[in-house]
């Protein structure tokens, strides 16, 4: 019967250690310097998206981060021109486009 509190604490040491893991990777992810390099508009289509970099996600500096269809990042700082200009283009984009719902398909009988 000692075997089962012995069990008990590795299972709750073992998640412990998992918990920790798992909040550490959030930082990696992130920006470590941003570079202010001209980028046209017409790049356009290669980049699905962006983020905006902050202190709160665990990052030690701020950064606007493009987002490419094989999701590669780019860094800039949040007042270059190039945020500005492709943060309004994709915010665009996306409302010309709208949010697409995939529906379920129904099971034929």
């Amino acid at each position: 019967m000692i075997l089962a509190p012995r069990l008990a604490l590795c299972l709750l040491v073992a998640g412990l250690c998992l918990f920790q893991a798992q909040g550490m990777t959030s930082s990696w992810d992130c920006c470590l310097s941003t570079k202010d390099t001209p980028l046209s508009l017409y790049r356009l289509p290669i980049f699905k998206g962006y983020e905006i970099q902050n202190f709160d996600k665990g990052c030690s500096i701020k950064a606007f981060v493009l987002i490419t269809r094989r999701d590669r990042k780019l860094c800039y700082p949040l007042d270059s021109k190039v945020a500005r200009d492709f943060k309004k283009a994709l915010d665009e984009k996306k409302a010309r486009n709208g949010i697409k719902v995939l529906r379920k398909r129904r099971p034929s009988s």
